[in-house]
């Protein structure tokens, strides 16, 4: 017999078959997880120095795997670099 169902004489003679219908209920959500930890602090710095120099142009490579679709390929302007923060 499957769970849940039930059979019983119905008042006219007939039968009455009770069977339980289930569903199933996806619920997505989003949890904060810690992904890394780090130290922040004082400390003491007695010189400083400045130093003036060109920096070297850097490209960012994305590489991808399993079900991701890159939609499109941004260049930059010719002669326009990303400016330190």
């Amino acid at each position: 017999m499957i769970e849940g169902v039930e059979i019983q004489r119905a008042l006219d003679g007939g039968w009455e078959v009770r069977i339980p219908i289930r569903a199933e209920h996806v619920t997505v959500g989003r949890e904060i997880a810690v992904a890394e930890r780090v130290r922040v602090g004082l400390r003491r710095v007695d010189d400083v120095a400045r130093i003036e120099t060109r920096m070297a142009h850097e490209r960012l490579r994305v590489e991808t795997s399993g079900d991701v679709e890159a939609t499109r390929r941004i260049e930059p302007e010719e002669g326009r670099h990303a400016s330190p923060r």
